[in-house]
C-alpha cells in the first residue's frame, strides 16, 4: 500500500533548522533530495552550507524568519518505503562511528554537491587523467578508478573524473587521504570505488569486413563441401550514458530516472563510510584468525616438543637401564669366575703352572669387573656399558695380498 505524506510549511521550517536535512529525510521515508524539493517548492529557507558545522563550533548564526507565503501552505508527497528503509540502514550502520563523526559525515553528505565546470578537479583526479590519457599501466594497474577507460565511454569520462574529485575532496575533509593508487584510506582503511557505465544490448550488424568474410564463405561452399562458416557475435553493448559508483559488495549507486549520480554523492560518501568499517571488520578478523593459527602452531610446536623431549628422555632411559644391565652381567661374570679360580686354587696343587693359570685368570677377572676396570694387554679397555655382542674378544683373520 503506498503511503503518503503531508508536509507542513512552518513545522517543516522548524525541523530543518533543529537537525541535518539527512535526518528529517530519514523520519518522512523520503531522501534528502525529496526534502530540499519540498523547501522549495513551499518556500523555506534551509540551512547553508556548512551551517552545522559552523554551530557546532560555536558560532552564533542568525536564523532566517519564515518569509509569508500566498497559497497552500501544505504540500502532499508519496512516501518512498524503498529510500526509508535505505536510509535508516545507512544510519543504523553508521553506529559505529563517534557521534560528532557521525554528524559530521551527514552534513558533509547533506551539503556535498558538483562545483562549476571551471573549478580545478582535485590534483589525484588530475594525476589520475594524465596516467589514462598516456596510457600509463604501472604497479597500480588493478585499482579500480585506472579501469575507467576500459568501463566508461569517452563521453562520460568528464562527470566521471567530476564527482570522484568532490569524493576525494570530501573524503580528505573528512580526515582521510588519497593514496597513490588512487584508493581513498578512510579511518585508517583502505576503500575503493569502481566507476562504470551502464551498456544496451543491441542486435549485432555485421560489419563490411565480416560481410567479405560472408560472401567468401558462401562462394567458398559452392566449391567445397567441407568450407568453415564464419561466427559472428550475435549482439553488441554499447554505452548509454547511465554511470554507476560501486562502493562495497553487492551495492552501488547509478543513474535512474528520479535522480542522477551528482544527486546521491552524500549516498556515496556514506556508504564509503560503510565499507571502511567492513574493511576493518574483515581485518580483524583476518588478523584474528592468523594469531588463532599462530596459537595453534605454537601449541603443535611445543607439543612436538614435548613428544621428542619425552622421547630422548625415554630412549636415554633405555640406554641407561641397558647400560646398567650390561655392567651388572659383566660384574656378575667376574664374580663368577673368582669363584670359580677359588675353587681352582682349592682343588689343585699349587704349582708353578697352577699360579700361572689363576694370576691370568685373576686379570680377566679384573678386565671382566666394571668396579676394577682393568685393561688387558691385548684386549685393551672393556667397554662395559655396550652389548656383549658388540664388547666380546673377536678372532682376527688375516688377508694374504
Amino acid at each position: 500500500m503506498i503511503e503518503f505524506n503531508t508536509y507542513d510549511r512552518e513545522k517543516l521550517y522548524k525541523e530543518v533548522w533543529e537537525k541535518p536535512v539527512v535526518e528529517v529525510a530519514q523520519q518522512y521515508g523520503v531522501s534528502d533530495v525529496t526534502i530540499h524539493k519540498v523547501c522549495k517548492a513551499l518556500d523555506i529557507p534551509s540551512p547553508p552550507r556548512g551551517y552545522w558545522a559552523k554551530l557546532r563550533s560555536g558560532q552564533e548564526i542568525e536564523r532566517p524568519e519564515l518569509p509569508p507565503k500566498k497559497g497552500s501552505t501544505t504540500k502532499t508527497g508519496m512516501r518512498t518505503e524503498t529510500v526509508s528503509k535505505k536510509s535508516n540502514n545507512n544510519l543504523e550502520e553508521l553506529n559505529f562511528l563517534t557521534d560528532d563523526e557521525k554528524n559530521s559525515l551527514l552534513i558533509a553528505a547533506e551539503h556535498t554537491e558538483i562545483p562549476d565546470e571551471n573549478l580545478k578537479l582535485h590534483k589525484k583526479v588530475m594525476e589520475l587523467k594524465s596516467q589514462i590519457r598516456s596510457g600509463q599501466r604501472n604497479e597500480y594497474y588493478r585499482s579500480a578508478p585506472l579501469n575507467i577507460p576500459e568501463n566508461v565511454s569517452k563521453e562520460m569520462m568528464p562527470r566521471a573524473f567530476s564527482i570522484l574529485s568532490v569524493l576525494y575532496s570530501q573524503i580528505e575533509a573528512l580526515g582521510g587521504n588519497i593514496n597513490n593508487d588512487f584508493t581513498m584510506s578512510i579511518r585508517g582503511e583502505q576503500v575503493d570505488i569502481e566507476i562504470s557505465e551502464g551498456q544496451d544490448k543491441i542486435k549485432h550488424e555485421l560489419t563490411k569486413a565480416e560481410a567479405r568474410q560472408l560472401l567468401e564463405y558462401q562462394d567458398e561452399k559452392k566449391r567445397y563441401r567441407y568450407a568453415t562458416e564464419p561466427v559472428f557475435r550475435k549482439y553488441d553493448y554499447e554505452f548509454n550514458g547511465k554511470l554507476r559508483f560501486s562502493g562495497r559488495e553487492f551495492r552501488h549507486i547509478r543513474d535512474c530516472g528520479k535522480a542522477n549520480v551528482e544527486e546521491r554523492i552524500g549516498e556515496i560518501l556514506i556508504d564509503l563510510y560503510i565499507q571502511s568499517e567492513q574493511q576493518r571488520q574483515h581485518r580483524l578478523k583476518q588478523e584474528e584468525m592468523r594469531r588463532e593459527r599462530e596459537e595453534e602452531a605454537r601449541l603443535e610446536e611445543e607439543k612436538r616438543q614435548r613428544e621428542n623431549e619425552r622421547r630422548e628422555r625415554y630412549n636415554e632411559e633405555i640406554s641407561r637401564t641397558n647400560a646398567l644391565n650390561n655392567l651388572a652381567s659383566d660384574y656378575d661374570w667376574a664374580c663368577r669366575l673368582r669363584i670359580f679360580i677359588d675353587k681352582i686354587e682349592e682343588k689343585s696343587s699349587y704349582g708353578e703352572e697352577t699360579a700361572e693359570l689363576v694370576d691370568w685368570a685373576r686379570k680377566k677377572a679384573d678386565w671382566y669387573d666394571p668396579t676394577v676396570a682393568f685393561p688387558d694387554e691385548y684386549f685393551g679397555k672393556r667397554n662395559h656399558e655396550d652389548d656383549k655382542a658388540n664388547k666380546e674378544p673377536k678372532e682376527k683373520t688375516f688377508r694374504w695380498y
